[in-house]
């Protein structure tokens, strides 16, 4: 299995989650986020940067490892959530949490906050299989400038689009859109 993650380290020690709490953990547990392809990467990373996109960071680094097909793998379906998972982060902390404590497996499928049709794949690094884990190669990570720009409309003004014409509007950190009634998001109950 070939998995994907855009971020500052090349590494998969999971340091990160020991300062900071995630989707799917609570802070003080190594953890690794990983995607099952680049763009799945790419999509996560953009809504945990909240910077100008003129100011990315250059030293993002697109990282490729691979998983051995004989892994221990869980998969968590949408089904085995609760109804409300995408808003309630303690419901997700908790399945992640205790996937962390039991080491039942060295891979966690759960399904994307962003697009809950697809998966990402958490690591953890202190699971005995974890070392089987391989980075096969690293680089700097080319942001997009088409992907970045920003849109010039007066609802938008300091939003950066994806692409061109789509009506969808990412500002760093929630996706929002013209078109969604009251200008609620449907991943979350604040107002954008």
């Amino acid at each position: 299995m070939i998995l994907w993650r855009i971020s500052n380290h090349a590494t998969l020690d999971g340091r990160g989650g020991l300062y900071a709490s995630g989707r799917w953990h609570t802070e003080g547990r190594p953890i690794v986020y990983l995607a099952e392809n680049p763009a799945g990467a790419l999509v996560e990373a953009l809504v945990h940067l909240e910077l100008d996109p003129a100011r990315f960071p250059r030293s993002y680094r697109l990282l490729k490892a691979e998983a051995p097909e004989d892994l221990s793998v869980r998969t968590v379906a949408g089904a085995e959530l609760p109804r409300n998972w995408i808003s309630d982060q303690i419901a997700t902390r908790t399945v992640g949490d205790e996937w962390l404590a039991s080491k039942s497996a060295v891979l966690l499928r759960v399904p994307s906050v962003i697009v809950p049709e697809t998966f990402n794949v958490l690591l953890n690094p202190e699971h005995a299989e974890a070392g089987r884990i391989q980075v096969l190669w690293h680089e700097e990570y080319p942001w997009a400038a088409r992907l970045l720009r920003r849109c010039q409309c007066q609802v938008c003004s300091v939003a950066p689009i994806i692409g061109g014409g789509l009506p969808s509007v990412l500002r760093i950190g929630t996706l929002a859109s013209r078109f969604w009634p009251l200008g609620l998001s449907p991943f979350a109950s604040e107002r954008l």
